[in-house]
């Protein structure tokens, strides 16, 4: 195991918080961390490039900033995004930023935020 300070010593008598747990987790995701890193250089060759990219990020974070989300919400979609990116996949433009809808929807799910229609969406600030 890897040697991390244990940082919820003093929670150990709480057995809901799992602390003897914690040296676990942080080595499991270490380990994950390297299962699934994202290739460097993988849009090389990829009909997606580098500027489409960038232009679906910074659509993110306007949907990211117009709708308070937490910013882990913007960085598990980005995540999201470009492992599917590195993954040579022939993808309409449209099926994009619906996969984008999609991976914002569930992570605003998973974080309990109030989920929009994507009527609120066109109103508003953020454009499809």
């Amino acid at each position: 195991m890897l040697e991390i300070p244990d940082v919820d010593l003093g929670d150990a008598g709480n057995l809901q918080l799992c602390s003897e747990y914690v040296k676990d987790i942080y080595s499991y995701l270490r380990h994950l961390e390297g299962v699934q890193a994202i290739r460097p250089h993988y849009l090389e060759g990829q009909e997606v490039t580098g500027s489409m990219r960038a232009i679906l990020i910074d659509w993110l974070v306007k949907v990211q900033v117009h709708f308070n989300l937490l910013q882990e919400t913007l960085f598990m979609a980005t995540a999201i995004l470009d492992r599917f990116l590195q993954v040579e996949v022939k993808v309409h433009t449209l099926a994009k930023y619906l996969l984008e809808l999609t991976l914002l929807d569930y992570d605003m799910r998973c974080e309990g935020a109030p989920v929009y229609s994507t009527t609120s969406v066109r109103g508003g600030e953020v454009d499809l």
